[in-house]
């Protein structure tokens, strides 16, 4: 309803704009067509079958700090010296499952023992491997094998070398004089 100014007096208007009114009814009867469709027709839905497994506990996090006194922590313990830290470590190597080992040497200044003082290189990757055989009781061969594969596993797109490449890579041995 509006009201009318033409005169001194004010009347209000009975006329009602209804083309927003119709506007509304026709979007809302075009929503209705569609929807009663769709709601009369049945949809078949494949769910997928669920199965609840329990779930696996992964190990645990271990933290090894060393204070300005000197003193190492396997995380709260105090450990008494650098032969129960080593301790430690060789259990952990052994309880790891083989398919879940990578070796490698990212310490520059931390090289396996026998090239203490030197620095670290990815040739000494080798001694790390095998105290990692000493530590579980196995043969150097099964930790190179295992860990190269692990490695290949976990890095895909590093193409894998052939057999002739692994032999032309040995050093030749020399010839009987």
């Amino acid at each position: 309803m509006a009201i009318s100014f033409e005169g001194e007096q004010a009347e209000a208007m009975s006329d009602i704009n209804v083309t927003p009114l119709v506007d509304v009814m026709l979007v809302l009867l075009i929503i209705f067509i569609i929807t009663i469709r769709v709601i009369i027709q049945q949809v078949p839905v494949q769910l997928p079958k669920a199965t609840n497994l329990p779930t696996q506990t992964k190990p645990e996090n271990i933290t090894i700090a060393v204070d300005k006194e000197g003193d190492i922590f396997w995380n709260t313990q105090k450990l008494s010296s650098t032969e129960d830290l080593k301790a430690h470590l060789r259990a952990i190597a052994r309880d790891v499952p083989l398919d879940r080992l990578l070796v490698e040497t990212d310490a520059p200044y931390l090289a396996p023992s026998p090239f203490r003082g030197k620095r670290n290189e990815p040739a000494y990757v080798g001694e790390v491997a095998k105290i990692l055989a000493e530590s579980r009781g196995v043969p150097f061969e099964e930790i190179a094998r295992q860990t190269t594969d692990n490695f290949f596993a976990l890095f895909r797109k590093v193409p894998r070398p052939s057999s002739a490449d692994l032999q032309r890579r040995q050093p030749q041995s020399a010839p009987a004089a």
